[in-house]
């Protein structure tokens, strides 16, 4: 298991969220490429976007749910980033938050 630590703009803590290692192992990957250590909610939700275009291309279908669908079937950290999304989206000052990823 894995966390990831979300901070305020004055860097106390506002959530810890543990994490699954299929989840970590596939952020640590993204992060290597873009060669970041910190993070945001953008760019968690940019790579749900991309995941679901992704899929988009290989289904050849634009609903939604279907693409979530296929995106879970397919991926078993997806359905855990949507909960990391969604739990992030819940705190204040949401788009002014870092995320660090430790383990």
């Amino acid at each position: 298991m894995a966390q990831l630590t979300v901070f305020n703009p004055d860097y106390s803590c506002a959530d810890v969220i543990l994490i699954s290692d299929s989840l970590r192992d596939e952020l640590r990957r993204i992060f290597n490429i873009l060669q970041v250590e910190e993070f945001n909610l953008f760019l968690l939700k940019k790579i749900k976007r991309r995941v679901l275009a992704k899929a988009s291309r290989e289904s050849f279908s634009i609903n939604i749910e279907k693409l979530k669908t296929i995106a879970s079937d397919s991926l078993n950290w997806f359905d855990e980033l949507l909960d990391v999304i969604s739990r992030i989206e819940k705190l204040p000052n949401r788009d002014c938050l870092t995320i660090c990823l430790s383990e």
